[in-house]
């Protein structure tokens, strides 16, 4: 993936040393990082209010509940087929992630 963000601004910086008739500049091109929003289907869990960070954040993400299931883990997408770690990078783009739950089985002895 190319990332292109978004122009900044130029910074110019000139150096001139007049005795020795020596003069240098350099021109910078800067650019600010973008901001992204992570956000959360918990699949009926908790709600968990989304994230927004630049581009490239290291991030922890938190896990939801819901009575009489476990979490068992985040996906990136609705059929439930690509897992998301426990932490994730802020990509250059908006994300949801998707909660899977097992449900919860007891023993009752009589």
């Amino acid at each position: 993936m190319t990332l292109n963000p978004p122009f900044k601004s130029w910074i110019l910086s000139l150096i001139i040393v007049p005795f020795l008739q020596l003069g240098s500049f350099s021109v910078i091109q800067t650019y600010a990082l973008n901001d992204y929003t992570l956000t959360f289907e918990t699949n009926g869990g908790n709600s968990i209010e989304p994230i927004t960070a630049k581009y490239g954040t290291p991030l922890e993400i938190p896990n939801p509940t819901k009575e009489g299931y476990s979490f068992e883990q985040w996906y990136d997408n609705e059929i439930l087929s690509s897992p998301v770690g426990s932490t994730i990078t802020m990509p250059a783009e908006n994300l949801t992630l998707y909660a899977k739950w097992n449900v919860n089985q007891y023993t009752i002895t009589f």
